[in-house]
């Protein structure tokens, strides 16, 4: 016996399915999982909660931008806006590399994925850039990790090398 678990196609935050521990379960429950899709189609229900998921996103992105301006400004760390998704890509300044402030950001509890993680070619060509959640934390936690996030850039570039060496560092997270 195996256990598997069994989703319908992702949906923004809605997952329909249950694990399963029985031989052929998998097949039924596939089933039962596109019987309520289907359910949810039918009845509206999944076009209200795209639209309500739609608003929500917005204004968590919006509420994102804003604090980006508020505590780092786009000078500091230029975003651009995206028109849908779940993530905000932000460029940090050259002279800091996304690994390093992956390392000091966890120190206080603010993580997200280095733009290097993304690259074919390794490091080099988006360690500037990391990219955001704006779906999952609360209005108060986004302000509080942009601040974090635009201290700890500023800081960064107050302790590179002083002969205009780029500050790097890269650290393995294996």
């Amino acid at each position: 016996n195996t256990m598997s678990a069994v989703s319908c196609p992702r949906l923004p935050s809605l997952r329909s399915g249950r694990p399963t521990c029985t031989p052929g379960a998998s097949r039924s429950s596939r089933r039962r999982s596109k019987a309520i899709t289907d359910w949810m189609i039918r009845r509206g229900v999944l076009e209200r909660h795209l639209a309500f998921c739609t608003e929500r996103y917005k204004a968590k992105r919006d509420w994102m931008v804003a604090a980006i301006q508020s505590y780092a400004d786009q000078e500091l760390m230029p975003c651009r806006v995206p028109q849908g998704g779940y993530f905000l890509w932000v460029q940090l300044p050259k002279a800091v590399s996304s690994t390093a402030l992956l390392v000091h950001a966890l120190e206080q509890n603010v993580s997200f994925v280095p733009g290097s993680y993304f690259s074919v070619d390794g490091e080099e060509a988006l360690a500037s850039y990391i990219r955001l959640n704006f779906t999952w934390p609360s209005p108060q936690q986004i302000e509080q990790g942009i601040r974090i996030l635009g201290q700890t850039v500023r800081r960064l570039l107050d302790s590179r090398p002083s002969r205009g060496q780029a500050f790097r560092q890269s650290v393995p997270l294996v």
